[in-house]
């Protein structure tokens, strides 16, 4: 089984907001309770990552007046 190339593994340069008193919304949520297979798009490479969720994180109040 290959291993995901680093630019596949899930992280990213995104930048990241403290804002704890945050009323926040999930959306496009896609949760994975057990393991699951995926194939790589460039060169058709399947590998299993472990149960995990993503999403889009909406900040609906900052909490902050802002």
């Amino acid at each position: 089984m290959p291993l995901p190339r680093k630019k596949d593994d899930g992280s990213s340069d995104a930048p990241v907001l403290n804002i704890f008193r945050a009323h926040d919304r999930l959306v496009d949520v896609e949760e994975h309770v057990e393991p699951y297979a995926i194939t790589r798009k460039s060169d058709k490479a399947t590998f299993t990552l472990d149960p995990q969720f993503s999403c889009t994180v909406e900040v609906v109040d900052d909490g902050q007046g802002g």
